[in-house]
């Protein structure tokens, strides 16, 4: 007889049309959320420490029709990815240490089109206040708001996070470790079932709050790191002996027991590097290795001629990083907003954009202002959690649902009539470089070509912004 299956992440239903595929649940590692069909949600439901394989098998064989042992060996080979991924076990002890959140809620019969009915991920800066002064911030982070979300407003906003259910918050700056009730906001994040990953720039990281936060229930937590050498990232981070600071939090880190992400941001500065850096990063046996791409807001648009890449330079690192050889590493290398230019048979208007802004995750400021991503301008804004439900927001945002609807046919050229189909990529990066929520990605080789980046970037920024309005 086997022993009863247990899921040990949270899992929700869906009712939603993604990329042109149905979505009936989701759940939530570090990998990110992931989706699944109606039969593999109908297994996993029947995932909750109280049905065994054989239980699992009659039910689905009396709820399904179709050949026997092909429903038999679809079960088994779930199952089996579900161990493999570690969201399953077959552990008897797991059951009493894991309560499986399975949610059967009723939703409404017209499924939602091109987003979730909720977010999965909550991206939250708890502060603009920061102790370094980076060329590339996009936040222009340095001073503390004064209107800054207390300790029980973040409380009561947690109590309607885990009530719809949301998996992930990524607790960021600023430098969240600047806020000295941190501890108390993982906690109160943790303890309410929410899995809470925090990014830092580790010069206060020490090991007196890198333990206090591993026992309040943090366990991911992603440091940045710019520069292969201390010269480098210090010069990036505008504050000297930084670098050495980062490599000793991550160290401590991976001594407690952190899953560990490095993210350098490629800029001029430092793209040649990163290759190093990933090796550094596989050094220090990190877990990942996330490569930032620069968004042009904030001091990055303010320090556009000094931090700018072209799209030639960040696709070379790219394939760079993928020949990279790695002996015996466990280490995951992504991209963020990584470009992928194909020409398909495939009209702009039957395309849709296709950014995880807006349909998968939101943005938090720390004055509760929601955002569709931290990358957007501030008059971008969606409302405020002070005043409206984060629930409401989400179905019911005007610029929230033009966001989900747009199509590369929508977006202003080139890419309304491009012959490339690249899903549209950062709106946010289009915002922020054209002030539009139209604009072209300028990340793109055809933006890049029809606007003279090359060349604009290199002029002073009054005749930056005349030319871009023109």
């Amino acid at each position: 007889m086997f022993e009863p299956i247990v899921i040990l992440k949270k899992f929700r239903k869906e009712n939603s049309y993604m990329g042109g595929k149905y979505i009936a649940g989701t759940f939530f590692d570090y990998n990110g959320p992931h989706y699944i069909n109606q039969t593999s949600y109908d297994i996993l439901r029947l995932c909750d420490g109280k049905h065994s394989l054989d239980d699992i098998i009659s039910i689905i064989l009396n709820e399904y029709t179709g050949p026997k042992y092909t429903i038999i060996a679809d079960i088994i080979k779930l199952l089996n990815i579900g161990t493999y991924l570690g969201f399953l076990t077959f552990d008897p002890t797991f059951i009493k240490i894991f309560q499986p959140i399975i949610d059967d809620s009723t939703l409404p019969l017209k499924p939602f089109n091109g987003y979730l009915r909720f977010p999965t991920s909550i991206y939250f800066e708890v502060t603009y206040a920061c102790n370094l002064q980076c060329i590339h911030c996009y936040a222009n982070a340095g001073k503390r708001l004064e209107n800054e979300l207390s300790f029980d407003e973040i409380s009561t906003f947690t109590d309607e996070l885990a009530a719809i259910k949301v998996y992930d918050v990524s607790i960021g700056g600023g430098e969240p470790l600047i806020r000295d009730d941190i501890t108390k906001i993982v906690d109160c994040m943790t303890s309410k079932g929410i899995d809470v990953s925090m990014s830092t720039n580790g010069s206060l990281f020490d090991w007196d709050i890198a333990e206090e936060l591993w026992h309040k229930g943090l366990n991911h937590i992603q440091f940045s790191l710019d520069g292969a050498t201390a010269d480098t990232h210090d010069k990036i981070r505008g504050v000297g002996g930084t670098f050495d600071m980062a490599i000793k939090a991550i160290k401590i880190a991976k001594s407690i027991g952190y899953h560990v992400t490095i993210k350098p941001v490629i800029q001029k500065q430092n793209w040649m590097q990163i290759p190093k850096i990933l090796e550094l990063a596989n050094e220090l046996g990190v877990d990942g290795f996330l490569l930032g791409r620069l968004i042009p807001y904030g001091r990055a648009k303010e320090n556009l001629s000094d931090t700018f890449v072209p799209y030639e330079d960040y696709t070379t690192i790219v394939k760079e990083l993928d020949c990279c050889s790695l002996d015996a590493s466990m280490l995951r290398v992504r991209y963020e907003h990584l470009m992928d230019y194909k020409e398909r048979d495939i009209q702009p208007f039957e395309v849709n954009v296709e950014c995880p802004a807006a349909r998968l995750s939101i943005h938090v400021c720390p004055d509760g202002i929601v955002k569709p991503c931290s990358y957007f301008p501030d008059k971008f804004s969606c409302g405020n959690i002070r005043e409206t439900p984060l629930r409401d927001i989400w179905l019911n945002s005007t610029l929230l649902q033009y966001i989900r609807n747009l199509r590369l046919s929508d977006l202003n050229e080139p890419c309304s009539s491009c012959k490339f189909v690249c899903t549209g990529r950062c709106r946010a990066a289009g915002a922020a470089f054209f002030e539009e929520i139209n604009a072209p990605d300028p990340l793109c080789p055809v933006v890049e070509e029809k606007y003279q980046l090359k060349k604009l970037v290199m002029e002073d920024k009054s005749s930056l912004e005349y030319r871009l309005r023109a």
